[in-house]
């Protein structure tokens, strides 16, 4: 990792190649499991459709210990459990749609987290945490895929629907269940 450092520009840019990096990462660790293995072994069966109903509508944060995540720190869960239901859950087009709606807001979340991280780790510190949320959500989607995509269309739909201003609302209304929130 520390030679692929060396050959990204710095910036949002090079922050973000870093983030696709690490994503990379915990989505071939996806792939390369044993079960995914098994599938696609001579004989397995193939896919199984499963039929629900609709996921139900988002409740307000639910620390783990009480208290609200920091809007920081949700937004950016926000985004990198979409990124994850992008990729493990077919949703390119959602997530890309997403990225485009609220690049702004995206893109001064980025600058405000780093200058959380200023002084406690910088960019090592929020390399950490995003590939802490990431895992999170490839363990969730590994756990129940079908929930944890249907939960994410659904997000992805409302935010289609979402004034501009009003992503921060969303990201604390969708944090994950049973998260500690003091640990960010």
């Amino acid at each position: 990792m520390a030679d692929v450092r060396r050959t990204i520009d710095g910036g949002r840019r090079g922050r973000a190649a870093v983030a696709l990096l690490l994503l990379a990462g915990v989505l071939a660790a996806l792939v390369l499991t044993p079960a995914a293995a098994r599938a696609w072994e001579p004989g397995a069966p193939g896919p199984t459709i499963h039929i629900r109903s609709a996921p139900s509508p988002p409740q307000r944060p639910q620390c783990q210990g009480g208290g609200q995540p920091p809007p920081v720190i949700a937004i950016r869960a926000l985004q990198t459990r979409l990124m994850v239901a992008a990729l493990s859950c077919g949703a390119r087009a959602g997530y890309g749609a997403f990225v485009t709606r609220f690049s702004n807001q995206l893109a001064a979340n980025a600058d405000a987290l780093s200058v959380r991280y200023r002084h406690r780790g910088g960019r090592a510190a929020i390399d950490s945490l995003v590939t802490r949320l990431a895992n999170a959500a490839a363990a969730e989607s590994n756990t129940d895929r079908h929930g944890f995509c249907d939960r994410s269309s659904a997000t992805l739909e409302r935010l289609q629907r979402t004034p501009l201003g009003d992503l921060n609302r969303v990201a604390l209304e969708t944090w994950p269940p049973g998260v500690p929130c003091g640990a960010f």
